[in-house]
């Protein structure tokens, strides 16, 4: 009996990136075990060719090369064409020669993918690095000059075609609960809670200058009613009273927020460490971007939410490129709330 599974054989790529991938495409999968039938088998090694399955899909290219180390490489990149779809490759391709071709490179129509069946058993041979491409895309996203190309979607598209083409089963969670056409998830990023965390900064100061002069010069547009004008006016003058603590601090909106989503069940998401800009790929984040509210200042409201029926969550400043740092914020905020925070990293 075949296991109704795809299983994959990493060699040259990080599993992270294949993970992602499967992420995306939706679909039964595990990394390749001897022991296990699959419907399909997909390989960077051609010694890991199945011969129970009854689609072998091998990635036959020397790039070896990791990821960090290509980052010019587009300069050389191509259209291949599968079928009627045509797609860029970024990290080069290898000339495949074989029974059939079913890729091409698009300007030359050499053959960068081959099929050959035997037996009722189908093996493809592509010339470019699947996961290596998908790596390439999240990394660095794709060039300008390729923006008319969904190629990431394009990716899973073609996988999905050839397993179906060659007689697989595709067994795919749709990305819509059933008998409907799509969903909706309404989320808050908290990054500012309270006018008076902010003393004289860049953000304070942008406020009062959008709520004032800018103010007038949209009334003037006619992009801003005369009413609404002396309502962002009348903040402004009311500062002196909100960091006196004399009024009520009108950038802390939770409660309305909650009464306006009533029953649906939002998700807000709070950073747990005050003064933190988050990280980029090398060094941190411009200092601009700090987060100048505590978890401690909130706790009442995000309480009361808790109350409601609705959900808090981690921003995860840092989660996407350090899942270490994505669980340190979880366990903040676990810590002042209770078990009953949700991990959203």
């Amino acid at each position: 009996m075949v296991f109704k599974m795809i299983g994959v054989a990493l060699k040259y790529s990080n599993q992270s990136v294949a993970e992602e991938f499967f992420q995306l495409f939706k679909t039964p999968w595990e990394y390749y075990r001897k022991e296990r039938p699959y419907c399909v088998v997909i390989s960077e090694d051609s010694d890991s060719v199945s011969i129970n399955s009854r689609l072998n899909i091998v990635i036959d290219s020397n790039f070896t090369e990791n990821l960090g180390d290509s980052q010019n490489r587009n300069k050389s990149s191509i259209l291949v064409k599968a079928g009627e779809t045509v797609f860029p490759v970024y990290l080069g391709v290898k000339k495949i020669h074989g029974d059939t071709p079913f890729l091409v490179a698009e300007e030359t129509g050499e053959s960068v993918g081959s099929r050959a069946c035997d037996s009722g058993k189908t093996v493809l041979r592509i010339g470019l690095n699947l996961f290596q491409e998908v790596e390439y895309l999240l990394v660095h996203g794709q060039p300008a000059k390729f923006a008319e190309y969904p190629t990431l979607d394009i990716h899973i598209a073609n996988l999905r075609s050839w397993i179906i083409e060659y007689g697989s089963p595709v067994v795919e969670i749709p990305p819509v609960p059933n008998g409907h056409k799509f969903f909706v998830f309404l989320t808050h990023d908290v990054d500012f809670a309270g006018i008076r965390n902010h003393k004289l900064d860049r953000t304070l100061l942008g406020f009062i200058y959008r709520a004032s002069i800018g103010s007038i010069i949209r009334f003037f547009k006619r992009r801003l009613s005369f009413r609404k004008m002396i309502q962002n006016w009348a903040a402004v003058l009311s500062l002196p009273l909100v960091f006196w603590g004399m009024t009520k601090d009108f950038w802390i909106q939770f409660r309305r927020y909650a009464l306006i989503e009533k029953g649906l069940g939002s998700t807000f998401f709070v950073v747990p460490f005050k003064e933190t800009s988050g990280a980029k790929f090398s060094g941190s984040a411009p200092a601009i971007r700090k987060v100048r509210y505590d978890l401690e200042d909130i706790k009442d409201e995000i309480n009361k939410l808790l109350e409601m029926g609705f959900e808090i969550g981690v921003h995860g400043l840092d989660a996407w490129m350090d899942s270490n740092k994505g669980k340190a914020e979880y366990a903040k905020i676990k810590k002042l709330i209770g078990d009953i925070v949700n991990s959203c990293v």
